[in-house]
């Protein structure tokens, strides 16, 4: 069992990022929290995400891991500008604009940051373990076979549709 708890802690953001690429597209879109005058619901893939993008920011700014590749730069000037977008909506446009929520608007970016970041944590994943490249094809094909057969569940033995 100990050696079980090592591994995992040493290979952390490989398990991490698997189980992220099962769980969000397996796991039924079912809202946790209504956010108010939106249809904007936070999700428990959104927990997940949250709580180890968490983790791996803290990890970078202990300085054990970089996140440095040939995307870091286009993302970030990607978020600066949704940021610069963000702020000019708040306070210019949304004067204008009776249905315009600021949350609403907030939260949206958040989620598009919240995505990419996933990118961030797969780079790491495969940077940190080399045995996630050879799992990879294995785990997608599953995913895709549940995905499958689940569709077929809805098609012939009526399985809920989220």
């Amino acid at each position: 069992m100990i050696k079980l708890w090592r591994w995992v802690q040493n290979n952390f953001f490989a398990v991490a990022a698997l189980f992220l690429l099962a769980f969000i597209p397996l796991y039924p879109k079912i809202p946790l929290v209504d956010i108010v005058q939106t249809w904007v619901y936070i999700r428990l893939e959104d927990i997940f995400v949250a709580a180890l993008l968490v983790v791996l920011l803290y990890f970078v700014i202990k300085r054990r891991f970089s996140l440095s590749s040939a995307l870091t730069r286009p993302i970030l000037v990607y978020w600066g500008i949704g940021f610069v977008i963000l702020i000019t909506s708040i306070f210019f446009i949304s004067r204008n604009t009776p249905d315009f929520f600021p949350h609403l608007a907030l939260l949206h970016y958040l989620r598009r940051i919240e995505y990419m970041m996933v990118f961030f944590l797969a780079l790491l994943a495969v940077r940190q373990s080399p045995w996630v490249r050879r799992v990879l094809p294995w785990v997608l094909c599953m995913i895709v076979l549940m995905v499958f057969l689940y569709g077929l569940g809805q098609k012939f033995l009526g399985l809920p549709a989220f």
